[in-house]
């Protein structure tokens, strides 16, 4: 059963999603449409992955865009698609990091993580769905798309380190995947 504790960070994670996203971005065009994006929105989301599960993170990655969408949809129009890549940023980081991690994970850790999500989600899913959508041709978009995703990841691995490890010393009782140090019976506590 999910706590009453745990439903307010998903809410607070999906608002700051959603104001992120649809607040502080900054929309470049490329072919003469809008079709990257620079924000921090993803952020909320792949920490509530992090912090709570794969589910929970794919639950606020969908909510934020659905949400989000009639606030500000940037002048286009709902793609369904597009909800599921940002549900799949919350659901891939915590896969993702199990599978060649072992905890306390690290900022490199964290940071190869993010770098395969943003790969696989916002490189190839979201410019080959946004191709379709703006019926633009993939090479057109793909550059500038991976080079704005390449200049964002150190700093969404940075601000999610930070952030991941400042929760697990607010709230030391919740298991945080290890990425702030060893947990559970006999580990000590800071």
């Amino acid at each position: 059963m999910i706590r009453t504790r745990t439903l307010a960070y998903l809410g607070l994670l999906t608002a700051t999603s959603v104001v992120l996203t649809r607040f502080f971005a900054v929309m470049l065009p490329i072919g003469g449409v809008g079709a990257l994006r620079l924000s921090f929105g993803e952020v909320p989301i792949i920490l509530s992955g992090l912090l709570f599960g794969p589910v929970a993170g794919g639950a606020v990655g969908a909510l934020a865009d659905l949400i989000g969408f009639p606030i500000n949809p940037f002048g286009g129009a709902y793609f369904p698609p597009l909800t599921l890549t940002s549900a799949l940023h919350g659901i891939l980081p915590p896969l993702l990091i199990r599978l060649y991690a072992k905890a306390p994970y690290r900022w490199r850790d964290l940071g190869a993580t993010v770098l395969l999500n943003d790969l696989v989600v916002a490189v190839v899913l979201q410019t080959l769905f946004l191709s379709i959508l703006l019926d633009r041709a993939i090479l057109v978009l793909l550059p500038l798309r991976l080079l704005g995703r390449l200049l964002l990841v150190p700093v969404y691995t940075t601000v999610l380190y930070l952030a991941a490890t400042s929760y697990y010393a607010l709230d030391r009782n919740r298991p945080l995947l290890g990425l702030a140090g060893p947990r559970g019976p006999g580990a000590s506590g800071r």
